[in-house]
């Protein structure tokens, strides 16, 4: 496992995002979707959403090379859904600002050829 964020990062309007390229639209991130809590309907980004509409939050994003086990009960809210990046390295990225942070999702020196599709697990817990 491979820790690429772990800190705190800002949201407006309950937003922040996880992109490859151009940032994703609500409308079209939550398209086909029964959960209102990660989007992933835009290709190449994730819309995620918190329970804080403006301030900060903690994330830490992990990558995993097998399954990781399952959530535990300390979380509120879990969500999976799968993400096909169309870069190597996404960025994470609060809504109206710049990437905060850059995000690899392949080792260094690892062949970056064809890129996966992942499956993300986003779990939350308390309110804004």
């Amino acid at each position: 496992m491979r820790v690429l964020f772990d800190g705190p990062a800002p949201v407006d309007y309950g937003q922040i995002y996880v992109t490859s390229r151009e940032l994703p639209n609500m409308k079209g991130a939550f398209a086909g979707q029964a959960n209102g809590l990660c989007g992933a309907g835009d290709p190449g980004a994730l819309l995620l959403m918190t329970g804080t509409h403006s301030g900060r939050v903690h994330f830490r994003i992990e990558v995993y090379d097998g399954e990781p086990s399952a959530a535990t009960e300390e979380w509120e809210e879990v969500v999976e859904l799968s993400f096909r990046p169309r870069d190597a390295v996404v960025d994470l990225v609060p809504w109206g600002d710049e990437p905060l942070a850059q995000l690899p999702l392949i080792p260094e020196g690892q062949d970056t050829g064809r890129l996966l599709a992942y499956r993300v697990r986003y779990c939350a817990r308390g309110h804004g």
